[in-house]
This record gives C-alpha cells, structure tokens and sequence, in this order.
C-alpha cells in the first residue's frame, strides 16, 4: 500500500492517544 498513508494513519492514532490522555487528565462535564 502507500506508506503516506501509512504514516497518516500512525499519525492520527497518537493524535487521537494524545486526546484520550488528554481527556482523562483533565475531565470536562458535558451535559
């Protein structure tokens, strides 16, 4: 396959990592 693709996906899963720790860090309560 494409290794750009590759590297995009490998890309957004840190991304999407770095949100979740992020997230958890520091909890925002949305109702």
């Amino acid at each position: 396959m494409n290794e750009l693709n590759i590297v995009i996906i490998i890309a957004v899963l840190l991304c999407v990592r770095l949100g979740i720790r992020l997230i958890q860090k520091y909890p925002k309560s949305e109702d």
